[in-house]
């Protein structure tokens, strides 16, 4: 009867191919391990860039003026006061009528809320507007919306400002929330860039 054992040598050389071929499935499993890693880490990256971005586009809020100038330089602050309270050439918007008072190029667009549509169309005199002043006298007011996805032609455009003069929230006259989200409602956001900024301040008249 033949002896079917393998001989000594050639078990030595099959324990070298099974050792050999561990080995490359051990390398080939870690690499795979290590492909699927960069693979989940690529995807983990991505998704977080991905709501990066969109956090950034749609991140365009109203905000009240006294809490904006808090996170904003000196210099800004000092130019937003004067664009607020200085006295300044401005373009007046209102009966579908363009009227300016200044001697020079305005850099105030002050509009009626009615006259709305007029701002929308480019303009030789938006050339240098650098705030588009809007007033909310009443409840009714509130009712008009103001696209900021149609100003791109307002090449210097940094603000809208609304000024509110009466009692927006009469249940919480304090409450710049309650203001806050009254305002929001009349202000339709551009989704392909966050300016203007869009600010608000609540005035007594009294």
């Amino acid at each position: 009867m033949k002896n079917y054992l393998p001989k000594q040598n050639e078990s030595k050389e099959s324990n070298k191919l099974f050792r050999s071929d561990s080995n490359f499935f051990s390398k080939y499993k870690n690499c795979i391990w290590s492909s699927n890693q960069q693979i989940t880490r690529w995807l983990f990256i991505s998704v977080i860039m991905f709501a990066l971005s969109f956090s950034t586009v749609s991140a365009q809020t109203v905000e009240s003026v006294d809490n904006y100038i808090k996170n904003i330089s000196t210099t800004e602050s000092q130019q937003l006061d004067d664009l607020i309270n200085g006295e300044i050439s401005t373009l007046f918007i209102f009966a579908n009528e363009f009227e300016i008072k200044g001697n020079s190029s305005p850099v105030i667009a002050d509009v009626a809320l009615n006259s709305l549509n007029q701002i929308y169309s480019p303009n030789a005199k938006f050339e240098n507007i650098k705030l588009i002043r809007i007033k909310v006298r009443n409840a009714n007011d509130l009712k008009y919306i103001l696209n900021t996805g149609n100003l791109s032609h307002f090449q210097k455009l940094k603000y809208v400002y609304a000024v509110v003069t009466f009692d927006i929230c009469p249940e919480n006259p304090d409450d710049i929330d309650c203001q806050k989200s009254k305002i929001s409602k009349m202000i339709s956001f551009s989704e392909e860039t966050t300016n203007p900024v869009v600010l608000f301040q609540v005035v007594s008249l009294m």
